[in-house]
């Protein structure tokens, strides 16, 4: 997905950081042309698109171009449906190791304990 297309898919709101790590909260334009084909009767956020916010969001948090070095544990809990949750928090945190970042993320409707995404990860920069 160019980066033109993410950012007419996705907007997000500032990046908050703490000593448990960061949060991101984001919105998801519903009339976006990727649900029309993903899926036109019920329209679905893409992994893909899922996986992208989280490496976006590490380039915020750390001011460098990012790269998924090894998905160790990806979990999607339930569907993101653009129309009925548009407005989600993605949390995270970082340790830095030898093999990269060592991240764990998650994704939940912003307001709610509503869990719809976790992923643990290793990111290099470029």
């Amino acid at each position: 997905m160019n980066t033109t297309s993410f950012d007419q898919l996705i907007k997000f709101g500032a990046l908050q950081q703490d000593e448990a790590g960061y949060e991101l909260p984001f919105s998801i334009n519903p009339l976006h042309e990727i649900f029309k084909g993903h899926f036109p009767q019920q329209p679905v956020l893409p992994g893909v698109a899922t996986m992208e916010i989280l490496r976006r969001a590490l380039e915020l948090a750390t001011a460098k171009r990012m790269q998924l070095k090894q998905a160790a544990n990806i979990k999607f809990l339930g569907m993101v449906d653009p129309v009925a949750t548009p407005d989600l928090t993605l949390s995270f945190n970082i340790a830095e190791t030898d093999e990269g970042l060592k991240v764990r993320a998650s994704i939940k409707v912003t307001g709610s304990e509503d869990v719809l995404y976790k992923q643990q990860a290793t990111f290099h920069a470029d």
